[in-house]
């Protein structure tokens, strides 16, 4: 049996918990960066950091990267200003 084998286990294995990316556990299993806390923002903020996106033509990507937010929340945020500039609704 060669080492890979002995610290290498099946996905399917659910003997001894969650396996991190890659099916490796234990000590010789790739370090994963730490999730990043979850941080909340008064409307102010979000309304001036849509607003770069809407109304002065910045891209998504440069203006989340300006504030240190993720894309994906500026995204939501800028298509809810959008849906409520055009009197839609969006669900939440």
């Amino acid at each position: 049996m060669t080492n890979s084998a002995l610290t290498r286990r099946p996905r399917h294995s659910r003997s001894r918990g969650h396996l991190c990316k890659g099916g490796y556990d234990g000590p010789y299993a790739p370090e994963t960066p730490p999730r990043r806390t979850r941080r909340s923002f008064d409307e102010d903020f979000k309304a001036q950091a849509v607003r770069l996106v809407l109304d002065e033509g910045k891209s998504v990507g440069a203006v989340a990267r300006d504030l240190d937010l993720t894309e994906s929340a500026l995204r939501q945020w800028v298509e809810r200003a959008r849906a409520d500039r055009t009197g839609l609704t969006t669900s939440t």
